[in-house]
């Protein structure tokens, strides 16, 4: 008689990637041989986890940001132009920027730069990044934190106003060297990346790489997406919000079981949400934003879909 082999799928396999999602978060660097102890699992067991999770797209390895410090200040456009596609593949040849973006909406092409630049065709809205937020999502379910939505709905005219967490840094970060630089283009994509690679690929001493890392929150912040089916089962969606009231929306759709990251450019609170294909779902977040124009706390609003990106 013929075998057959059972077939992995995310929700017959025995782990916990919240937890571990949780653990990484509050500490980006804490080791697996920790969480094993912390989650009472085997290092082998933690790795394995640890790898289903990365290669799935469960979880994004943390990244490192820098703060909106006037010497850190990062130029986003949203462009109308006639070819995204021919205009993609001629980035890739640009050192000055950083990401960009094929999108289908209100712009059709997303730039992300050191330096400001001479964007070409239409600009639909350009300007200075402000500093992230990024949700750190419920472990629920969509129809769950749709729920949690709507009551937060019912009681919009008696919220707590809170200062907007997404600011700008009128000052220059000092001191910054040539070695903070390499640093930060070390741990740029990955800040897990292990210490002595990054001494032997730029022979910078230990004491300085630590004592960098140690101070990373004065400069730079820590982005780590959470996807519990995977990020290909997402479509990324840009919104532009004209609004006064940044924390009751970040507040609304942080309740989303999957990351949401917030910034400002141009004077507008800008979006990316990670939604599943369902529409009562996708329909979800129309609803939201439509109640919240008739509260007047949300003025306008547009969205852009991605469809591709690149980040150098």
């Amino acid at each position: 008689m013929r075998q057959t082999m059972s077939h992995f799928t995310f929700r017959n396999f025995p782990r916990d990637l919240y937890g571990m999602f949780t653990y990484i978060h509050e500490e980006p660097r804490i080791s697996l041989s920790e969480i094993a102890r912390r989650m009472q699992i085997d290092k082998r067991t933690a790795s394995a986890w640890w790898k289903i999770a990365v290669e799935n797209g469960i979880i994004v390895p943390p990244v490192l940001r820098r703060k909106s410090f006037l010497n850190f200040r990062e130029y986003v456009y949203f462009l109308k132009v006639k070819d995204p596609a021919k205009l993609f593949e001629k980035l890739k040849e640009s050192t000055e920027i950083i990401y960009y973006m094929v999108q289908t909406g209100f712009s059709n092409f997303g730039i992300t730069s050191k330096n400001p630049i001479d964007p070409p065709d239409d600009v639909v809205l350009s300007g200075e990044r402000s500093d992230y937020c990024l949700s750190i999502p419920p472990n629920c379910s969509f129809e769950k934190s749709l729920e949690v939505i709507q009551e937060k709905l019912t009681v919009l005219k008696d919220v707590e106003l809170k200062p907007s967490p997404l600011v700008y840094h009128d000052s220059f970060y000092e001191p910054w060297d040539e070695k903070d630089e390499i640093l930060y283009w070390e741990y740029y994509y990955n800040m897990r990346k292990p210490l002595s690679s990054v001494m032997r690929e730029n022979q910078i001493y230990s004491d300085k790489i630590m004592n960098w890392i140690r101070r990373r929150n004065e400069f730079g912040q820590i982005l780590m997406f959470y996807f519990p089916e995977g990020e290909r089962t997402y479509l990324p969606s840009i919104y532009v919000l004209k609004t006064d009231y940044d924390s009751v929306v970040i507040d609304l759709f942080s309740q989303l079981p999957v990351s949401s990251a917030f910034y400002r450019v141009g004077g507008c609170l800008v979006m990316t949400l990670y939604v599943p294909f369902r529409l009562i779902v996708r329909s979800s977040v129309r609803n939201v934003l439509s109640r919240l124009q008739e509260e007047a706390l949300v003025e306008e609003y547009d969205n852009t879909i991605v469809e591709y990106h690149y980040r150098p």
